[in-house]
């Protein structure tokens, strides 16, 4: 659970874009757009000062006026004993009468401060709205300009490599797999409704999920959006531990439409134990829609249990072969890298990005890192954990969705 920044409420992340208690607008600036400048860090730190003195402000009148409220209500009940009692004093009951009106009065006066507060605090919420979709509008226009700068001094570069699948000796990948947790129900016509997400995970072949591997979805490293059924987004990645060793972990996330209307990403996760199985999952995935003619998605109608993983028998390994002046180029080229021509398969970016990894390792003597890579991705929530290899197609084309792919830094 996060909280509000400026209440301090309590609220799960994705499901509200306003803080139900005091309207705070909680989306931030799309992590597709970079790092965002000092200029506009340090504006929106002015307007978030603001806000919570505003709020403190609110706070402060809302508990005198419910301390009036009760002041009131023992002033009433002393007057209502006086006149049972005092029947023949009507100066004292002249005395409580005029206590109770003046009570009265500064509550009416605490209640239009209130209101006129409140209806402030409305309207600079409005402002900064609109403030925040200007500023995003200009850092996206920026990184365009930037885009298209880098596309321009690479453009008469087209990368040239090949992806061989070779013959090698039998080897059984254990391939096990979870599904993000949905509360769901069947329509008439057989199809699933989604209602909401359960907060825990679904269908999991593991008896218990490494704890690597939780931690790394819940810091938002497999966190993209799009992807279809018949063309799913991908994301690869080596997770690594000093408890729970290397786990090479796949997630094939698709979009899918919450009952309310609102499009939320589905994500089926594979993973198997050791550091360089990707490539084998997925091999696997591919011979999955060879025989059944499509990707391996989130599906609720296709329950696991613990002990139902698949045993993937694999004979083949697959190498990358590229001229010399390639391997030179790549070596030393700066980041973001574009290249003007498509690549061929995932699995040929997979078998790239676990490449460049180690040639960098070996470049700058450093500690062995490991690879990530994104495909077929409308954004990534954490792009400063990647090298981005935008594969265009004409010289000033704009990155597609299709071929969206990375590694992740050294």
């Amino acid at each position: 659970m996060s909280q509000c920044p400026v209440c301090n409420s309590h609220y799960r992340p994705g499901d509200i874009a306003h803080c139900a208690t005091c309207g705070w607008n909680l989306a931030a600036l799309p992590a597709t757009l970079g790092q965002i400048p000092q200029a506009f860090q340090s504006r929106d730190l002015e307007k978030l000062d603001w806000a919570q003195k505003t709020w403190t402000q609110l706070q402060t009148q809302s508990q005198q006026l419910s301390q009036l409220q009760q002041e009131r209500s023992h002033l009433q009940a002393q007057l209502s004993q006086k006149a049972q009692k005092l029947t023949a004093s009507p100066e004292i009951l002249s005395q409580l009468r005029s206590q109770l009106k003046e009570s009265a009065r500064e509550k009416r006066q605490l209640q239009e401060q209130l209101a006129t507060t409140v209806r402030l605090f409305r309207q600079q919420q409005q402002t900064l709205a609109a403030q925040l979709q200007k500023s995003k509008e200009q850092l996206a226009q920026s990184k365009n300009d930037k885009a298209t700068q880098q596309t321009l001094s690479s453009q008469n570069f087209a990368i040239s490599l090949s992806l061989n699948e070779q013959e090698a000796p039998a080897e059984v990948v254990v391939i096990h797999e979870f599904s993000t947790g949905i509360y769901g129900s069947r329509a008439a016509d057989g199809t699933w409704q989604f209602h909401g997400l359960t907060g825990h995970y679904m269908n999991s072949t593991l008896e218990l999920i490494p704890a690597c591997v939780q931690q790394a979805i819940g810091n938002g490293y497999f966190s993209i959006a799009g992807g279809s059924e018949e063309k799913p987004a991908l994301v690869g990645r080596v997770i690594n531990s000093a408890k729970d060793g290397f786990w090479s972990v796949l997630a094939v996330v698709t979009e899918r439409k919450h009952s309310n209307g609102e499009v939320f990403s589905a994500y089926r996760y594979f993973l198997s134990q050791g550091k360089d199985k990707l490539v084998q999952i997925l091999n696997w995935m591919s011979r999955h829609k060879q025989k059944f003619g499509l990707h391996p998605t989130f599906n609720p109608s296709d329950p696991k249990k613990p002990g139902q993983q698949q045993r993937f028998e694999s004979k083949s390994r697959f190498v990358l072969d590229f001229p010399s002046e390639t391997q030179a180029w790549l070596d030393n080229v700066g980041t973001p890298l574009i290249i003007v021509e498509p690549i061929y398969t995932v699995e040929a970016i997979d078998r790239l990005a676990t490449w460049l990894v180690e040639r960098r390792r070996l470049m700058t003597q450093r500690p062995p890192q490991t690879e990530a890579w994104v495909y077929n991705a409308d954004s990534v929530e954490r792009i400063e954990t990647f090298w981005w290899f935008n594969s265009l197609i004409g010289k000033n084309s704009r990155p597609s969705k299709d071929n969206f792919w990375g590694c992740e830094k050294v």
